[in-house]
């Protein structure tokens, strides 16, 4: 299977075409050779494949769901390894849409929330039943399918890639992701191996808050903030925010949301149990929050596009820096790439006034140039003598009236097979770094015994000085060190080709999430770029606190640095 173009998996499975990716994979659209059943397929990103941690999410995905077995949660049909190493899972197919998008174009009302929490929790009851903690629960992962024949909608629980087993002990894996900070528990801040089933209970408390009052109970800029406000900051009661919630309904999502995991409901199930008697005695009305926190996030964009448009999506074309720089090269694009259409049919006046102010910069950045180059010295280094004598010569003043010329001073001794002539002027006050003339180039091959010494004579023009150098005192040309490499692991080529094919096709999401994977600075600086022109402060933010912590020499920090000093963070 050829990365970005596949065709076919594991030799019975047709790829006919794509439905979403994401950090891990790529989901498609296949086809049974065989059966002709339509079917998704899930592929991990082949540079995924071979690490240990993505791979073990991989395999819990699988087996979770098999062991689960609940209508509330995806079918998995087959799972395996393609010929060229890729993992794949084959899945039931779902039409409909995932309640985060529905929650972007209708927002739910009071009943229709609470009915969608009420088919959440079957599928999450019967997993702790089963010794399973899903870890993240959140609306990106509650998919809304819509049968095609009748039409009904059903709740199906996704993504147990982030699922524990609380009976099985051992070493909680590192350097991925184990939740979504906004709806992640206290204790699963802390620490991965304390989220059990309370955890889960938290998370399905956040999601009813959100959809009764159109709020989250805890917000901030950086991820960590979200974390430190979930562990330690109480949240704005729900009778603050909506007051149209009947009380035993506000008293049980508070409840939910209690900072020791022994003060909420401790499964699922007794959390359903609890929301089944306190419905029993509130009717619930069909009310939408007047604003919510999506508002928020739209209206801010909104103004942010308004400054400037969107930039080209090339990994080479990102500015490097902070959120100044990304402005700065936003501003910079051609109006084509800003949004802005260009009118064929403009004025002939207006395109020859463009026209003269282009020629007219030209000619200043000519005569720029120009002005440089006359008010730039002359090269110090004239010519190199490198002709055998017998014996060293005199030093010989130059023929221009001057001062009385010092004793000849003869040249020191020279290698076997040769001597150098050196002109009695001492070398100038060193110009402005420029690139001298040699009269033969220099062999990196050369052997590194001492070479005879070059003769600097001054222009004819200039009177004689009345001192003579040392040997010692004529410069010698510096070589600048090549740079160090940069710390951290290398991306492959195959890795950047893969990030490229993602920004080609728009997919930022995606091209983050295989360049993240690098621990070199100018990877991790090309993350904060894309999440910058994404709008995504708050990641990009919590991105520049690590590229501070673990690149604290690196070019990027002191900008990130002052940005983060800025915003108080």
């Amino acid at each position: 299977m050829r990365p970005g173009h596949p065709t076919e998996v594991a030799g019975r499975y047709k790829v006919l075409g794509k439905i979403a990716a994401g950090g891990m994979g790529t989901v498609y659209r296949a086809e049974h050779v065989l059966s002709k059943k339509r079917l998704a397929l899930k592929v991990l990103h082949p540079h995924l494949c071979h690490g240990p941690q993505a791979v073990e999410r991989f395999r819990r995905e699988v087996s979770a769901a098999a062991e689960i077995d609940h209508p509330g949660i995806v079918q998995v049909y087959d799972a395996g390894v393609d010929g060229d190493g890729s993992f794949y899972m084959a899945m039931e197919l779902l039409e409909g849409e995932s309640l985060s998008a529905a929650m972007k174009r209708d927002w739910p009302t009071t009943h229709r929330a609470v009915d969608l929490v009420r088919q959440v929790l079957g599928p999450l009851a019967r997993a702790h039943a089963r010794g399973f903690v899903h870890r993240d629960v959140k609306p990106e992962n509650i998919f809304l399918a819509r049968d095609p024949a009748s039409g009904i909608v059903s709740v199906k629980l996704l993504d147990f890639g982030l699922t524990r087993e609380v009976q099985r002990k051992g070493p909680t894996l590192t350097g991925i992701t184990f939740g979504t900070p906004e709806y992640m528990s206290p204790e699963q801040c802390m620490s991965a191996k304390k989220a059990g089933p309370p955890s889960d209970v938290w998370s399905i408390g956040v999601l009813l808050y959100e959809l009764l009052t159109g709020y989250l109970p805890f917000d901030g800029e950086t991820p960590n903030a979200i974390m430190v406000a979930a562990i330690k900051d109480p949240f704005v009661p729900l009778a603050d925010r909506a007051r149209h919630i009947p009380a035993p309904l506000a008293r049980i999502v508070e409840r939910c949301l209690a900072k020791e995991p022994a003060e909420r409901p401790q499964t699922a199930a007794e959390l359903a149990d609890a929301i089944e008697h306190a419905l029993a005695a509130v009717t619930l009305t069909d009310t939408r929050p007047a604003r919510t926190h999506l508002d928020d996030e739209a209206a801010a964009e909104a103004a942010e596009a308004a400054e400037a448009g969107p930039p080209a999506d090339t990994i080479d074309a990102l500015p490097r820096g902070g959120p100044e720089t990304v402005e700065a090269f936003r501003a910079s694009q051609p109006r084509s790439e800003r949004g802005i259409a260009t009118d064929p049919a403009a004025p002939a006046a207006g395109r020859r006034r463009v026209a003269w102010l282009a020629a007219a910069g030209l000619v200043l950045a000519l005569a720029a140039f120009v002005s440089v180059r006359a008010l730039a010295p002359e090269p110090v280094v004239r010519s190199v003598s490198l002709r055998p004598s017998a014996a060293p010569a005199p030093l010989a003043p130059p023929a221009a009236p001057a001062p009385p010329a010092p004793p000849p001073v003869p040249s020191p001794a020279p290698p076997a097979g040769g001597s150098a002539r050196i002109d009695p002027s001492p070398a100038p006050e060193p110009p402005p770094p420029r690139v001298a003339a040699l009269a033969e180039p220099l062999s990196p091959s050369a052997p590194e015994s001492p070479a005879p010494r070059a003769a600097f004579a001054p222009p004819r023009s200039e009177p004689a000085r009345s001192a003579a150098p040392s040997p010692e005192a004529v410069p010698a040309p510096r070589i600048a060190p090549e740079p160090e490499r940069e710390r951290g692991a290398e991306l492959t080529p195959e890795q950047y080709q893969a990030a490229q094919a993602c920004l080609a096709r728009g997919d930022r999401a995606c091209a983050i999430g295989i360049l993240r994977e690098s621990r070199r600075p100018r990877d991790l600086s090309r993350v904060i770029d894309l999440y910058e022109l994404e709008g995504r402060s708050r990641e990009a933010h919590g991105a520049m606190q690590s590229f501070v912590r673990r690149f604290p020499d690196a070019p990027e920090t002191a900008r990130y640095r002052t940005e983060l000093e800025r915003r108080g963070l």
